[in-house]
């Protein structure tokens, strides 16, 4: 096996010569920065403006809930990301024997919708429209997200 393998690589590099040499970087124009601009101040200043529009996008609110139960499971959602909190599931059981618990903890919101690239979940406004149907609506910009 190792004389075929040794064979087809000889074979292959004698075909194909150019795949053995490290291909030439092209050349990049790079425009001229102004002189008393450091880089390091110029990406500063561009982290702070982004941070700044990204808090003025995503506005703090406090969480609000709304609770759901039936005989199977009973949840909170959550006006952060209309992520559920405190699912139980009332007919499985953990190895304690008691129902099985999910979500219970701070961070602990299930299913939270956020803006990509964004650590944050959005704030929405939600209303329980029936027993079991949620609407929560969030303002982006000029966007409406619904959920």
């Amino acid at each position: 096996m190792a004389l075929v393998w040794f064979g087809w690589q000889s074979y292959l590099a004698k075909k194909y010569p150019q795949a053995e040499k490290p291909a030439t970087p092209a050349t990049e124009v790079k425009p001229e920065e102004p002189s008393n601009v450091s880089k390091a101040a110029v990406t500063k200043a561009v982290e702070a403006s982004q941070k700044e529009n990204s808090e003025k996008i995503i506005e703090s609110v406090p969480e609000q809930t709304l609770s759901y139960e039936n005989e199977q499971l009973s949840f909170l959602v959550s006006s952060r990301g209309m992520g559920l909190k405190n699912l139980i599931l009332k007919n499985h059981l953990d190895r304690k024997h008691r129902p099985m618990q999910l979500g219970a903890d701070e961070s602990g919101f299930l299913y939270q919708a956020g803006l990509v690239g964004s650590s944050r979940a959005l704030n929405f406004k939600i209303e329980k429209r029936s027993d079991n149907i949620f609407l929560g609506t969030a303002q982006v910009g000029a966007t409406k997200i619904s959920r």
